[in-house]
């Protein structure tokens, strides 16, 4: 139990160590998702050093391909097979994406994002095994509640800005089948005025022969 302890301990002062050492800064996830190209939620496919296969389950923001190489920066958790993931990143090209070590980007094996305040802190000391396993399981459950709000708020932008594109999208073609109904009303009442006006003409010729 100790061991574990220790060890968990020892990770949390690396990652630090190399988060700090590193571009890492914080950001929120509201400008997380402005910069990024693409917001998606992804099954992990495949997983070679930090090159991951990613297959595509839901799309928040940009577009991808149904599978897409995703590259990981070299100080973010390193994804496993069979995880689903959410991911904010940067589009290299058609065929791969970046993710940074400082974006929001998390799993639901691994819900935490070194910026939330869910982050598990370091176990205290002297803590049985019983106390650990529930803090263990007290601190996932925090970060499943999180990452779960975060999609449902990403489904919500995703689709109100959707709708906000089908709204104006129809004013415009409203706007436009306005005024073709304005020229064709104006043309109408041209032919009106030059057939009201030729009918008198064609009147006086007749009566004068």
């Amino acid at each position: 139990m100790k061991k574990s302890i220790f060890i968990f301990f020892i990770f949390f002062i690396f990652l630090y160590i190399d988060l700090f050492g590193s571009s890492w800064k914080v950001i929120s996830k509201s400008r997380n998702y402005e910069i990024s190209d693409v917001v998606c939620l992804g099954e992990i496919i495949s997983v070679e050093k930090r090159d991951v296969l990613v297959k595509r389950i839901e799309i928040f923001k940009g577009t991808i391909k149904d599978t897409i190489i995703t590259k990981i920066d070299n100080y973010s958790f390193i994804p496993r097979q069979g995880e689903v993931w959410l991911l904010y990143a940067k589009k290299l090209n058609e065929k791969e994406i970046y993710v940074s070590n400082n974006s929001w980007s998390r799993s639901f094996d691994n819900p935490f994002a070194i910026h939330s305040k869910e982050f598990p802190k370091p176990p205290p000391q002297n803590i049985s095994e019983v106390e650990y396993e529930v803090i263990k399981k007290l601190n996932k459950s925090a970060g499943l509640s999180e990452l779960r709000y975060d999609i449902l708020s990403l489904r919500q932008l995703k689709n109100s800005l959707e709708f906000n594109e089908y709204k104006e999208n129809n004013i415009l073609l409203s706007n436009k089948i306005t005024k073709v109904y304005n020229l064709f009303l104006i043309l109408i009442s041209a032919f009106v005025v030059l057939v009201i006006g030729y009918i008198p003409y064609k009147i006086r010729n007749f009566l004068k022969k």
